[in-house]
């Protein structure tokens, strides 16, 4: 299990932003307006859906529902629940399109559509990704499951899809080896008091594990590579399946 910063993300405690970084007003670089509004923020990203199918979804989407629910939860913004992924890999994004990180080797005058269509030509080469085996570990602050591999060689075959798409986007984000796997249900719109956060915290807690906490593994889809132009909606460019 991961370290528990959920009160420090609730609170802002270790943040000189007077709201959350990932809100803003239109145009400002945020993801989402101080109302909960979407705002655009394109970029591409590779990742595994959710299979709408599947019993791990349904108890998402039960989980979600429920945080919703709560007294305090009109602290957050959700996501459309067709939108429930696991990021394998960042690609680039945001307002501008560099807040994410650049990628080596591309021009800084290139757009979203001119790395889409690079990388799209050349992601054959990588051939099959995905199929992880994972499993939810915690609840990341009311808003995020935490998902951790199921197994030592789905471990291995994360950090190996992870290291392949370093090196294929000259994307070298530091956080190989540490990255956390996360199912994003929502944002938090405005920092909120220690009292109601660690009231929010307690009550979003026996939620997950009366949702999640008897999911002993889930096998994931093949990788995606998804464009987006905002957080409610990712758009399959290539399934890594071949």
């Amino acid at each position: 299990m991961g370290v528990d910063r959920s009160l420090s993300w609730l609170t802002g405690e270790h943040s000189s932003l007077d709201h959350p970084a990932d809100i803003s007003e239109p145009g400002a670089g945020g993801k989402f307006d101080f109302t909960g509004a979407v705002l655009p923020y394109p970029g591409n990203t590779f990742i595994c859906h959710i299979d709408q199918s599947s019993y791990f979804y349904r108890s998402l989407c039960d989980l979600q529902d429920a945080i919703r629910a709560l007294p305090n939860a009109d602290c957050m913004t959700f996501l459309p629940k067709k939108s429930f992924h696991m990021t394998v890999f960042c690609g680039v994004g945001g307002v501008p399109l560099n807040a994410d990180g650049w990628p080596s080797g591309i021009e800084a005058s290139a757009t979203l559509d001119n790395i889409n269509n690079f990388w799209c030509d050349r992601l054959q080469s990588l051939g099959k990704l995905g199929g992880f085996v994972v499993k939810p570990d915690s609840l990341r602050a009311p808003y995020s499951v935490r998902m951790c591999p199921g197994t030592d060689d789905a471990a291995s075959a994360l950090i190996h899809a992870r290291t392949c798409l370093e090196t294929f986007t000259g994307i070298v984000r530091g956080d190989l080896h540490c990255y956390e796997f996360h199912i994003t249900l929502g944002y938090l719109l405005r920092w909120m008091t220690d009292e109601d956060a660690e009231t929010l915290i307690a009550q979003s807690n026996r939620l997950y594990s009366h949702h999640l906490s008897g999911f002993d593994s889930i096998t994931l889809g093949a990788l995606e590579f998804c464009t987006f132009e905002n957080m409610h909606q990712f758009n399959r460019m290539r399934l890594f399946e071949e």
